[in-house]
């Protein structure tokens, strides 16, 4: 969903990728979140109230938390330069024709 807004920008709107990055978190930081932190708060009586589903439970909320992070951050910040490649090669193929 971050990724769709973040190429939307930039094909509907033709912003540069690094605002179009800083848009498309503003876009969807709170839906994000808000999506993650319902899921978790729903796990977490899973975790917490049964024995033996409790190692499911906190699988669960940590993949949880480790995954928005993942999405907040990492994908962003890969985000640049992976066009930057992409545009490069892009561009190679298109000399080589």
């Amino acid at each position: 969903v971050l990724i769709d807004a973040i190429n939307r920008y930039r094909s509907e709107d033709g912003m540069p990728a690094k605002k179009a990055i800083v848009e498309g978190i503003k876009q969807r930081f709170k839906p994000i979140l808000a999506t993650s932190l319902t899921t978790i708060a729903g796990v977490l009586p899973l975790a917490l109230a049964n024995p033996f589903m409790s190692a499911l439970g906190y699988a669960l909320v940590f993949g949880l938390i480790s995954s928005t992070i993942f999405t907040l951050y990492a994908v962003p910040v890969a985000y640049a330069p992976a066009t930057t490649v992409y545009r490069w090669m892009k561009n190679k193929t298109k000399r080589k024709k």
